[in-house]
């Protein structure tokens, strides 16, 4: 009896240590905070834009649960959920006459930044591109 007491102790014991690795750890602002070396391409559109590769700063929002990216020296804000995901703002930029808005979702996992970015502007017809930010975390 002691020996089968044993060995149900020793699976339980294991079976919680499995499944507390298992379990992910929440993200924080403060915990995907600062600056990642990201790639950006274009992944679909009707209308020509050029791309360019961009460092992108993380900080902590002025709430518990908000995070800004400040990419191509535009900042967006919005709320980090508990699985990394996140969805920033609209925000509108004016180049040379033209309002682009710049819409941003994406998560953070394991050190990296991943988003894609809805670029619009214009009408009659709009136009409409979708881009990928994804880059590692810089350590040190």
């Amino acid at each position: 009896m002691n020996r089968l007491m044993l060995v149900s102790a020793t699976v339980v014991s294991l079976l919680s240590v499995a499944c507390a690795s298992a379990v992910a750890v929440r993200p924080t602002p403060a915990s995907v905070a600062g600056l990642y070396d990201t790639k950006v391409t274009r992944v679909e559109g009707n209308c020509p834009l050029g791309t360019e590769d961009a460092e992108t700063e993380v900080t902590v929002g002025a709430s518990p649960s908000v995070v800004l990216l400040r990419h191509g020296g535009t900042t967006y804000g919005g709320r980090l959920e508990d699985d990394g995901r996140f969805r920033m703002g609209e925000r509108t930029v004016q180049v040379d006459g033209i309002d682009y808005h710049l819409a941003v979702v994406g998560r953070f996992t394991a050190e990296v930044l991943d988003a894609r970015v809805t670029v619009t502007w214009g009408s009659a017809p709009a136009c409409r591109v979708i881009v990928k930010w994804h880059g590692p975390r810089r350590m040190g």
